[in-house]
């Protein structure tokens, strides 16, 4: 019975990461947060973690400064890799 509980709770927590964590909708190179007017790289952890309906296709650091996003803190998107 407890393995069969355990197995339950497992399902339900991969369940509930698979929603809350989505790869990115686009397949441009930046993404954008609206609700953070934020942009990121397309792998950057922090569009793993942004809803969906918040994310916005970006393609070059221009445009993301032009539409009045910001970079990431995390992936530092304005400085060339």
């Amino acid at each position: 019975m407890k393995k069969f509980i355990s197995a339950v709770i497992l399902l339900i927590i991969l369940a509930t990461v698979t929603v809350f964590a989505a790869p990115p909708l686009f397949d441009t190179p930046y993404i954008g947060n609206r609700y953070r007017m934020t942009f990121h790289y397309r792998d950057c952890k922090s569009v793993w973690q942004m809803n969906r309906e918040n994310q916005y296709p970006l393609n070059s650091v221009e445009e993301a400064y032009q539409k009045g996003f910001s970079p990431c803190g995390n992936c530092r998107p304005d400085i060339p890799r």
